[in-house]
């Protein structure tokens, strides 16, 4: 309707999880970094929480789509079953036909198929989303299938993403099994004020249009209205443009907001903005926590990229050619992660000296000596 009016290629605002419109924000960044250290370590279960809206499926669609060469992955979405229909499920998502006889042939069928999995060097990696929703017996069920390997890599990791419910239904003393298993998290925050400006005009140069489309007053009432919430911020959007389609104004100001936002109110827009009020997220990693996490991932890059240099040096073996070409192209892939992950270190030392200016301006503050020894080391990019 109004695409063409604002010179867009597609409507920018819809409320469908697309991973082309991830917004690559603070938050978003670091839970992606947190959620490649657990694939990395191949920890057991990495748990993802986040306020309703706040981008958490558009996320999971992000990364099935990156690891779908690396990982054999399945996501669960229908969390309202019963043990023995989670089962058949999971079978189902990992293009298992489904066992005849019941949960021991089941068990049996995904045991021999993570097992195969782990003997060709790979794993499957199962979401779970909504995973709130979950009764006590399916996460207990959930848990159970890390008994059924015998080896140290599994073939199986779980990521576990839900509301922030989900935190406290994994503090039952009946879960405290799987809660043990869960070795990274991480809970997806709002945006703050000049997040929603970026994110914003993030979505609106995806679709190819102008910058400018909404003023600063404009953005300012849509970040207090919306809380942060990314599915929010979509529904004032979208209908701010409509509205301004209709009434042919080019730029959307804070007048058209202020009509939107009374005319949306009790219409899911309150809703969303009350539930982000009134949660209590669990505590979002700091730059320090995230540069410990980089700490290693780089170290673990820097080792692989040695071993391989030296698995392509080995002339006594005489590897066949396609073989050294495997052993380029996974040299080539180490060298561009390690590239990705100082750019990530230098951002986030850019954020920490900010933070030392604005809040520790003194240099003797032993938080501040702690994280400078932590930078220093870290390998360089030279």
């Amino acid at each position: 309707m109004y695409t063409t009016y604002y010179g867009f290629d597609t409507k920018p605002f819809h409320l469908n999880p697309d991973p082309q419109f991830l917004y690559p924000g603070p938050s978003h960044k670091r839970a992606l970094t947190y959620l490649e250290y657990g694939f990395m370590e191949e920890v057991s279960i990495i748990l993802l929480t986040g306020d309703v809206g706040t981008g958490k499926t558009t996320l999971l669609r992000h990364i099935c789509q990156r690891y779908a060469r690396q990982m054999q992955t399945a996501l669960i979405t229908n969390t309202n079953l019963s043990p023995e229909e989670m089962l058949a499920l999971i079978q189902q998502e990992f293009n298992l036909p489904e066992a005849v006889g019941g949960k021991p042939q089941s068990l049996e069928r995904l045991r021999t198929h993570f097992a195969a999995l782990a003997a060709e060097g790979q794993k499957g990696l199962l979401i779970i989303d909504d995973a709130q929703n979950l009764s006590l017996e399916v996460l207990e069920e959930v848990r159970m299938l890390f008994n059924l390997q015998e080896q140290q890599h599994t073939g199986l990791q779980i990521l576990l993403v839900g509301q922030s419910d989900l935190r406290e239904k994994l503090k039952d003393p009946k879960l405290m099994s799987l809660a043990q298993r869960i070795g990274v998290n991480y809970h997806l925050a709002p945006l703050d004020a000049d997040e929603v400006k970026a994110y914003i005009e993030h979505r609106i140069q995806t679709v190819g249009g102008p910058q400018g489309v909404f003023d600063a007053k404009a953005l300012k009432r849509i970040a207090a209205a919306s809380g942060g919430i990314p599915r929010a911020i979509n529904q004032l959007c979208d209908a701010a443009l409509a509205y301004g389609y209709g009434y042919d104004r080019t730029i959307i100001d804070d007048g058209i907001i202020k009509k939107v936002v009374e005319e949306r109110s009790g219409y899911g827009l309150q809703t969303l903005h009350t539930a982000q009020t009134h949660s209590v997220p669990a505590q979002t990693p700091t730059a320090f926590e995230v540069i410990e996490a980089l700490t290693v991932r780089i170290q673990d890059l820097e080792r692989s990229f040695v071993s391989l240099q030296a698995q392509l040096a080995d002339t006594d073996s005489a590897p066949s050619s396609a073989k050294l070409d495997d052993y380029q192209r996974k040299l080539d892939r180490t060298k561009r992660l390690l590239a990705e992950e100082h750019q990530k270190r230098t951002a986030l030392e850019r954020e920490m000296a900010a933070w030392r200016k604005e809040s520790h301006p003194k240099r003797s503050h032993p938080r501040i000596k702690s994280l400078d020894s932590k930078v220093r080391r870290i390998p360089s990019t030279g």
